[in-house]
């Protein structure tokens, strides 16, 4: 029993951790409307990461100027 939990929050945190890479992965490689705004994410995500990934993914990628090209 104690063998699951371990590997419970062994693969939650693999996966919570590759997920934080991608929001990173994903900022350097965003246009945001100012040089600012994803030195501000990404120093959020950075310094926050479980708090800084939630609010990214909730309000920053809305934000990206890529985003808005793809259908333009």
């Amino acid at each position: 029993m104690k063998f699951l939990f371990v590997l419970f929050f062994a693969v939650i945190s693999l996966l919570a951790t590759m997920f934080w890479i991608w929001c990173i992965v994903d900022i350097v490689r965003g246009q945001f409307k100012t040089e600012t705004d994803k030195l501000i994410w990404l120093i959020l995500v950075l310094v926050l990461p479980f708090m800084g990934t939630i609010l990214y993914i909730a309000f920053g990628r809305q934000n990206r100027m890529d985003k808005f090209e793809e259908y333009v």
